[in-house]
């Protein structure tokens, strides 16, 4: 993905840039979706407290 987006950047200095921003994005991304993953099964381990019909 960064590379598509490096492609048209004419500079050697501005593409190291750019795709110096590629690991730590990974990273905050795969971070929010441990997160997110942890939250979803929390949510269900809670008690459903469902009442009569």
């Amino acid at each position: 993905m960064f590379r598509a987006a490096c492609a048209p950047v004419a500079g050697l200095e501005r593409r190291e840039r750019l795709l110096a921003v590629g690991p730590p994005v990974s990273l905050v991304v795969s971070l929010a979706a441990w997160i997110a993953c942890l939250y979803a099964a929390c949510a269900l381990l809670l008690p459903v407290d469902r009442a009569p019909v």
